[in-house]
Protein backbone atom coordinates (compact mmCIF):
# COMPACT_ATOMS: atom_id res chain seq x y z
CA UNK A 1 0.00 0.00 0.00
CA UNK A 2 1.51 3.35 -0.97
CA UNK A 3 1.81 6.39 1.28
CA UNK A 4 -1.12 8.15 -0.37
CA UNK A 5 -3.47 5.18 -0.16
CA UNK A 6 -6.88 6.08 1.18
CA UNK A 7 -8.78 3.84 3.52
CA UNK A 8 -12.58 3.69 3.11
CA UNK A 9 -14.64 6.43 4.66
CA UNK A 10 -15.40 5.51 8.27
CA UNK A 11 -19.03 5.91 9.18
CA UNK A 12 -19.94 5.94 12.84
CA UNK A 13 -23.38 5.57 14.35
CA UNK A 14 -25.46 6.91 17.15
CA UNK A 15 -28.13 5.23 19.27
CA UNK A 16 -31.58 4.90 17.71
CA UNK A 17 -33.70 7.95 18.54
CA UNK A 18 -37.42 7.81 17.71
CA UNK A 19 -36.78 4.77 15.52
CA UNK A 20 -34.11 6.47 13.39
CA UNK A 21 -30.40 5.61 13.48
CA UNK A 22 -28.58 8.94 13.48
CA UNK A 23 -25.45 9.27 11.30
CA UNK A 24 -22.15 10.51 12.66
CA UNK A 25 -21.51 13.83 10.86
CA UNK A 26 -17.76 13.69 11.48
CA UNK A 27 -16.89 11.24 8.67
CA UNK A 28 -13.36 11.41 7.31
CA UNK A 29 -10.76 9.66 5.16
CA UNK A 30 -7.58 8.20 6.60
CA UNK A 31 -4.09 8.23 5.05
CA UNK A 32 -1.63 5.51 6.05
CA UNK A 33 2.13 5.21 5.62
CA UNK A 34 3.60 2.05 3.99
CA UNK A 35 5.34 0.95 7.21
CA UNK A 36 2.18 1.50 9.26
CA UNK A 37 0.12 -0.40 6.68
CA UNK A 38 2.44 -3.41 6.93
CA UNK A 39 2.33 -3.34 10.74
CA UNK A 40 -1.47 -3.09 10.73
CA UNK A 41 -1.67 -6.14 8.47
CA UNK A 42 0.84 -8.13 10.53
CA UNK A 43 -1.02 -7.53 13.79
CA UNK A 44 -4.51 -8.06 12.38
CA UNK A 45 -5.62 -4.48 12.99
CA UNK A 46 -8.01 -2.31 10.97
CA UNK A 47 -8.65 1.39 10.42
CA UNK A 48 -11.30 1.21 13.15
CA UNK A 49 -8.51 0.81 15.71
CA UNK A 50 -7.31 4.33 14.84
CA UNK A 51 -10.59 6.23 14.89
CA UNK A 52 -10.06 9.98 15.04
CA UNK A 53 -6.70 9.93 13.21
CA UNK A 54 -6.63 11.26 9.66
CA UNK A 55 -2.99 10.17 9.15
CA UNK A 56 -1.70 6.85 10.52
CA UNK A 57 2.05 6.49 10.96
CA UNK A 58 4.39 3.85 12.42
CA UNK A 59 4.38 5.62 15.80
CA UNK A 60 0.57 5.51 15.96
CA UNK A 61 0.62 1.74 15.52
CA UNK A 62 3.37 1.34 18.13
CA UNK A 63 1.41 3.45 20.62
CA UNK A 64 -1.71 1.38 19.97
CA UNK A 65 0.18 -1.89 20.51
CA UNK A 66 1.99 -0.57 23.58
CA UNK A 67 -0.24 2.05 25.22
CA UNK A 68 0.96 4.03 28.25
CA UNK A 69 -1.62 2.16 30.34
CA UNK A 70 0.32 -1.05 29.68
CA UNK A 71 3.32 0.10 31.76
CA UNK A 72 4.22 -2.39 34.46
CA UNK A 73 2.58 -2.07 37.84
CA UNK A 74 5.98 -1.68 39.44
CA UNK A 75 6.77 1.31 37.23
CA UNK A 76 3.40 2.91 37.91
CA UNK A 77 3.71 2.43 41.65
CA UNK A 78 7.39 3.30 41.71
CA UNK A 79 8.97 6.01 39.61
CA UNK A 80 5.79 7.58 38.28
CA UNK A 81 4.04 7.73 41.63
CA UNK A 82 7.09 9.25 43.26
CA UNK A 83 7.27 11.96 40.60
CA UNK A 84 3.58 12.72 41.09
CA UNK A 85 3.67 12.94 44.87
CA UNK A 86 6.98 14.69 45.65
CA UNK A 87 6.45 18.44 46.02
CA UNK A 88 9.03 21.20 46.38
CA UNK A 89 9.71 21.99 50.02
CA UNK A 90 8.26 25.32 51.18
CA UNK A 91 10.90 27.44 52.92
CA UNK A 92 8.86 30.55 53.72
CA UNK A 93 6.30 31.09 56.53
CA UNK A 94 2.72 30.03 55.84
CA UNK A 95 -0.64 29.45 57.53
CA UNK A 96 -2.40 26.10 57.06
CA UNK A 97 -6.13 26.55 56.27
CA UNK A 98 -8.24 23.38 55.88
CA UNK A 99 -10.34 23.26 52.71
CA UNK A 100 -14.08 22.66 52.91
CA UNK A 101 -15.49 19.26 52.05
CA UNK A 102 -17.15 20.74 48.95
CA UNK A 103 -13.89 22.29 47.74
CA UNK A 104 -12.00 19.03 48.26
CA UNK A 105 -14.69 17.17 46.32
CA UNK A 106 -14.50 19.72 43.50
CA UNK A 107 -10.72 19.34 43.34
CA UNK A 108 -10.98 15.56 43.32
CA UNK A 109 -13.43 15.60 40.42
CA UNK A 110 -11.28 17.95 38.34
CA UNK A 111 -8.12 16.00 39.16
CA UNK A 112 -9.79 12.78 38.03
CA UNK A 113 -10.83 14.48 34.79
CA UNK A 114 -7.28 15.77 34.20
CA UNK A 115 -5.81 12.33 34.91
CA UNK A 116 -8.08 10.58 32.42
CA UNK A 117 -8.09 13.19 29.63
CA UNK A 118 -5.55 14.94 27.42
CA UNK A 119 -7.10 18.40 27.50
CA UNK A 120 -6.88 20.94 24.69
CA UNK A 121 -9.00 23.98 23.82
CA UNK A 122 -10.14 26.19 20.95
CA UNK A 123 -12.10 29.47 20.99
CA UNK A 124 -14.29 31.61 18.72
CA UNK A 125 -15.95 35.01 18.99
CA UNK A 126 -19.74 35.00 18.66
CA UNK A 127 -21.70 38.22 18.13
CA UNK A 128 -24.66 38.41 20.50
CA UNK A 129 -27.08 40.78 18.82
CA UNK A 130 -28.96 37.72 17.56
CA UNK A 131 -29.34 36.24 21.04
CA UNK A 132 -31.03 39.37 22.32
CA UNK A 133 -33.36 39.36 19.29
CA UNK A 134 -34.58 35.83 19.95
CA UNK A 135 -35.28 36.61 23.59
CA UNK A 136 -38.00 39.04 22.50
CA UNK A 137 -40.03 36.19 21.00
CA UNK A 138 -39.32 33.23 23.26
CA UNK A 139 -41.17 32.25 26.45
CA UNK A 140 -40.97 34.56 29.45
CA UNK A 141 -37.82 34.02 31.47
CA UNK A 142 -35.73 32.93 28.51
CA UNK A 143 -32.09 34.00 28.52
CA UNK A 144 -28.89 33.59 26.55
CA UNK A 145 -27.73 30.72 28.75
CA UNK A 146 -30.87 28.69 28.01
CA UNK A 147 -30.51 29.30 24.27
CA UNK A 148 -26.88 28.11 24.37
CA UNK A 149 -27.86 24.99 26.34
CA UNK A 150 -30.62 24.29 23.82
CA UNK A 151 -28.32 24.63 20.79
CA UNK A 152 -25.37 22.73 22.31
CA UNK A 153 -27.57 19.76 23.18
CA UNK A 154 -28.59 19.38 19.52
CA UNK A 155 -25.04 19.74 18.20
CA UNK A 156 -23.74 17.00 20.49
CA UNK A 157 -25.70 14.52 18.35
CA UNK A 158 -23.74 15.76 15.37
CA UNK A 159 -20.42 15.64 17.24
CA UNK A 160 -20.75 12.52 19.45
CA UNK A 161 -17.04 12.36 20.36
CA UNK A 162 -17.67 15.38 22.61
CA UNK A 163 -20.49 13.53 24.38
CA UNK A 164 -18.27 10.69 25.55
CA UNK A 165 -15.44 9.69 27.88
CA UNK A 166 -12.15 7.79 27.51
CA UNK A 167 -11.36 4.41 29.09
CA UNK A 168 -8.17 2.42 28.38
CA UNK A 169 -8.06 2.92 24.62
CA UNK A 170 -11.85 2.89 24.18
CA UNK A 171 -14.39 5.67 23.61
CA UNK A 172 -17.50 5.30 25.76
CA UNK A 173 -20.11 7.24 23.79
CA UNK A 174 -23.13 8.24 25.86
CA UNK A 175 -26.57 7.36 24.56
CA UNK A 176 -28.19 10.35 26.27
CA UNK A 177 -27.32 14.02 26.03
CA UNK A 178 -27.38 15.29 29.61
CA UNK A 179 -26.20 18.90 29.79
CA UNK A 180 -24.58 19.95 33.05
CA UNK A 181 -24.70 23.67 33.86
CA UNK A 182 -22.05 24.89 36.29
CA UNK A 183 -23.42 27.14 39.05
CA UNK A 184 -21.43 29.07 41.66
CA UNK A 185 -22.65 32.17 43.48
CA UNK A 186 -19.87 32.02 46.06
CA UNK A 187 -21.28 29.14 48.09
CA UNK A 188 -19.51 26.39 46.18
CA UNK A 189 -19.53 25.04 42.65
CA UNK A 190 -22.27 22.61 41.67
CA UNK A 191 -23.21 21.23 38.27
CA UNK A 192 -26.97 21.02 37.75
CA UNK A 193 -28.05 18.60 35.02
CA UNK A 194 -30.79 18.76 32.37
CA UNK A 195 -31.32 15.13 31.34
CA UNK A 196 -32.18 14.22 27.73
CA UNK A 197 -31.77 17.89 26.93
CA UNK A 198 -31.65 17.35 23.16
CA UNK A 199 -35.24 16.06 23.24
CA UNK A 200 -36.68 19.14 24.95
CA UNK A 201 -38.14 22.17 23.13
CA UNK A 202 -36.70 25.54 24.06
CA UNK A 203 -39.59 26.38 26.40
CA UNK A 204 -38.93 23.27 28.50
CA UNK A 205 -35.18 23.91 28.48
CA UNK A 206 -35.85 27.41 29.86
CA UNK A 207 -38.16 26.02 32.55
CA UNK A 208 -35.71 23.25 33.56
CA UNK A 209 -32.80 25.67 33.84
CA UNK A 210 -34.90 28.08 35.90
CA UNK A 211 -36.00 25.27 38.25
CA UNK A 212 -32.41 24.09 38.74
CA UNK A 213 -31.21 27.63 39.43
CA UNK A 214 -33.87 28.16 42.11
CA UNK A 215 -33.01 24.79 43.68
CA UNK A 216 -29.32 25.73 43.75
CA UNK A 217 -29.99 29.11 45.37
CA UNK A 218 -32.19 27.38 47.99
CA UNK A 219 -29.53 24.68 48.49
CA UNK A 220 -32.10 22.03 47.52
CA UNK A 221 -30.53 20.36 44.49
CA UNK A 222 -31.18 16.62 44.68
CA UNK A 223 -28.60 13.92 43.79
CA UNK A 224 -30.59 13.22 40.62
CA UNK A 225 -30.35 16.86 39.59
CA UNK A 226 -26.55 16.83 39.91
CA UNK A 227 -25.65 13.42 38.47
CA UNK A 228 -24.89 11.79 35.11
CA UNK A 229 -23.99 14.86 33.08
CA UNK A 230 -22.38 13.96 29.74
CA UNK A 231 -21.21 17.48 28.79
CA UNK A 232 -20.88 20.67 30.84
CA UNK A 233 -21.41 24.36 30.08
CA UNK A 234 -19.68 26.90 32.33
CA UNK A 235 -21.17 30.36 31.78
CA UNK A 236 -19.24 33.26 33.32
CA UNK A 237 -20.94 35.87 31.13
CA UNK A 238 -22.34 37.60 34.23
CA UNK A 239 -18.93 37.92 35.92
CA UNK A 240 -17.19 40.27 33.47
CA UNK A 241 -14.72 37.55 32.39
CA UNK A 242 -13.89 37.94 28.70
CA UNK A 243 -12.55 34.39 28.27
CA UNK A 244 -11.26 31.46 30.34
CA UNK A 245 -10.05 27.86 30.05
CA UNK A 246 -12.71 25.51 31.47
CA UNK A 247 -11.53 22.13 32.82
CA UNK A 248 -13.07 18.80 31.86
CA UNK A 249 -14.65 16.94 34.76
CA UNK A 250 -14.50 13.24 35.54
CA UNK A 251 -16.23 10.87 33.07
CA UNK A 252 -16.57 13.51 30.35
CA UNK A 253 -14.88 14.46 27.09
CA UNK A 254 -15.77 18.13 26.71
CA UNK A 255 -16.84 21.38 28.35
CA UNK A 256 -17.91 24.73 26.89
CA UNK A 257 -16.88 28.01 28.52
CA UNK A 258 -18.96 31.14 27.81
CA UNK A 259 -17.30 34.51 28.49
CA UNK A 260 -19.04 37.80 29.16
CA UNK A 261 -20.28 40.08 26.42
CA UNK A 262 -17.58 42.51 25.28
CA UNK A 263 -18.67 45.70 23.52
CA UNK A 264 -16.77 47.47 20.77
CA UNK A 265 -16.44 51.29 21.06
CA UNK A 266 -19.56 53.18 19.92
CA UNK A 267 -21.52 49.96 19.33
CA UNK A 268 -24.66 48.71 21.06
CA UNK A 269 -23.86 45.04 20.49
CA UNK A 270 -20.90 42.89 21.42
CA UNK A 271 -19.62 39.32 21.31
CA UNK A 272 -19.11 36.34 23.57
CA UNK A 273 -15.94 34.27 23.55
CA UNK A 274 -16.88 30.61 23.34
CA UNK A 275 -14.12 28.20 24.44
CA UNK A 276 -14.39 24.46 24.00
CA UNK A 277 -12.06 22.21 26.01
CA UNK A 278 -11.97 18.65 24.65
CA UNK A 279 -10.19 15.35 25.24
CA UNK A 280 -7.62 14.81 22.47
CA UNK A 281 -7.91 11.04 22.98
CA UNK A 282 -11.51 11.19 21.72
CA UNK A 283 -11.58 14.15 19.37
CA UNK A 284 -9.27 16.64 17.65
CA UNK A 285 -8.85 20.34 17.02
CA UNK A 286 -10.63 20.20 13.67
CA UNK A 287 -13.76 18.61 15.13
CA UNK A 288 -13.73 21.07 18.04
CA UNK A 289 -13.40 24.00 15.63
CA UNK A 290 -16.29 22.69 13.50
CA UNK A 291 -18.45 22.31 16.62
CA UNK A 292 -17.79 25.91 17.63
CA UNK A 293 -18.34 27.16 14.08
CA UNK A 294 -21.71 25.38 13.96
CA UNK A 295 -22.68 26.73 17.37
CA UNK A 296 -21.64 30.24 16.40
CA UNK A 297 -23.60 30.01 13.14
CA UNK A 298 -26.72 28.72 14.89
CA UNK A 299 -26.63 31.50 17.49
CA UNK A 300 -26.14 34.12 14.80
CA UNK A 301 -28.94 32.60 12.72
CA UNK A 302 -31.46 33.81 15.31
CA UNK A 303 -30.77 37.33 14.11
CA UNK A 304 -30.19 36.46 10.46
CA UNK A 305 -33.51 34.67 10.02
CA UNK A 306 -35.38 37.44 11.83
CA UNK A 307 -33.93 39.99 9.41
CA UNK A 308 -34.63 37.93 6.27
CA UNK A 309 -38.30 37.14 6.37
CA UNK A 310 -38.76 37.19 2.57
CA UNK A 311 -38.84 34.15 0.27
CA UNK A 312 -40.65 30.84 0.46
CA UNK A 313 -38.70 29.07 3.19
CA UNK A 314 -40.97 26.87 5.30
CA UNK A 315 -40.78 25.26 8.74
CA UNK A 316 -39.77 21.60 8.51
CA UNK A 317 -42.24 20.67 11.26
CA UNK A 318 -45.42 22.77 10.85
CA UNK A 319 -45.05 24.06 7.27
CA UNK A 320 -45.48 27.75 8.10
CA UNK A 321 -43.79 30.04 5.58
CA UNK A 322 -41.73 33.14 6.29
CA UNK A 323 -44.59 35.24 4.92
CA UNK A 324 -47.06 33.68 7.38
CA UNK A 325 -44.67 34.18 10.27
CA UNK A 326 -43.75 37.79 9.45
CA UNK A 327 -47.07 39.24 10.63
CA UNK A 328 -46.79 37.58 14.05
CA UNK A 329 -43.17 38.63 14.72
CA UNK A 330 -42.04 35.02 14.44
CA UNK A 331 -39.20 33.70 12.29
CA UNK A 332 -37.36 30.61 11.04
CA UNK A 333 -34.19 29.14 12.52
CA UNK A 334 -31.72 26.75 10.92
CA UNK A 335 -32.14 23.21 12.32
CA UNK A 336 -29.75 20.26 12.76
CA UNK A 337 -32.45 17.70 13.61
CA UNK A 338 -34.52 17.69 11.49
CA UNK A 339 -32.31 19.15 8.77
CA UNK A 340 -33.67 22.42 7.36
CA UNK A 341 -35.55 25.15 9.27
CA UNK A 342 -37.82 25.32 12.31
CA UNK A 343 -40.03 28.28 13.14
CA UNK A 344 -39.73 30.00 16.52
CA UNK A 345 -43.22 28.71 17.46
CA UNK A 346 -42.15 25.06 17.07
CA UNK A 347 -38.87 25.74 18.87
CA UNK A 348 -40.89 27.16 21.79
CA UNK A 349 -43.03 24.01 21.83
CA UNK A 350 -46.20 25.61 20.43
Amino acid sequence: MNANAMLPVRKGYLPVVHGVELPDATEYRQRISPIAAKMIEEHGLTAANFAGKSIIRKQDVLEYLNPPAALSASLRSGVLSNVATVATKITQPYIEIPLSKMKRSEGSTLAAGAKNAIQSAVSVMCFTRGLRRVLENTPAGSNASAVIVFEVSRLLRKYPSLNATYREGVMLQYEQVNIGFAMDDGRGLKVAVIHNCDLLPLAETVAELHELTVAYLDNKLTPTQTSNSTFVISDLSGMGVSSFYPLISENQGGILGVGSEQFAPNNTYGAYTLTLTFDHQLSNGRTAALFLYDLKSRLQSYEDMANNMGGDITCSRCGRTTTQLAGTKQYLLRSVMPEGFLCSLCVAGN
